[in-house]
């Protein structure tokens, strides 16, 4: 695929039992007579234990980003990146994406799309279906984040992070040839750059 429709067509992924002994009885024993007096007070038997008293679960933690705009979540690659790659954004390229950057030259492409949940538990779960859909992929560790992985198309490589509520995805492609190739470098790069982002809001 050609940089131009890659970049224009990408779409976004977006316990233990204890058994007790009791002693064996005959119909014609009588039982022993009681000769102690009642105190009033039930004595409790080795058999009748208090039930422990059911926990509480511990509450889930409040999201990160409530009220957060998601332009705020987005880098300014522009200025500043981790491959120091000269780079202009241009959203336009593909609705599909929130941010779209690319060198002028159009041999690199990274796009980042993202999502916010409304509790961290939704966020696990899209996190959780998109690996489903996607079949093969590899987890990733990103200091800071709570869960990342990565995989391959055939013309881009994407890395999806999750910090709180918050799902971010990026796409990276370049030029080899006439064919845009995946980027695992890039992706996962920008991943990383995307989380340390996050962490400044």
């Amino acid at each position: 695929m050609n940089r131009r429709n890659f970049i224009t067509t990408a779409a976004a992924g977006t316990g233990i039992v204890v058994a007790g002994c009791v002693g064996e009885t005959t119909e014609e024993s009588e039982p022993e007579a009681d000769d102690t007096t009642d105190s009033g007070t039930d004595n409790q038997t080795a058999d009748e234990v208090d039930p422990e008293p059911e926990s509480e679960p511990d509450p889930e933690p409040e999201p990160m980003f409530v009220g957060t705009e998601i332009e705020e979540l987005v880098p300014d690659f522009t200025q500043e990146n981790p491959t120091h790659d000269d780079l202009v954004r241009d959203d336009e390229l593909n609705e599909n994406f929130d941010a779209i950057f690319i060198t002028e030259n159009e041999q690199v492409a990274v796009m980042v799309d993202i999502e916010l949940e409304s509790s961290i538990a939704a966020a696990e779960d899209r996190m959780q279906n998109r690996r489903d859909r996607v079949g093969e992929y590899h987890d990733f560790t990103v200091e800071g984040a709570d869960d990342a992985f990565w995989y391959e198309e055939p013309d881009n490589a994407r890395t999806y992070v999750r910090l709180s509520n918050g799902v971010g995805e990026v796409v990276a492609g370049r030029m080899s040839g006439s064919e845009m190739v995946p980027d695992v470098n890039r992706s996962q790069e920008y991943a990383i750059a995307l989380v340390e982002h996050w962490q400044t809001i």
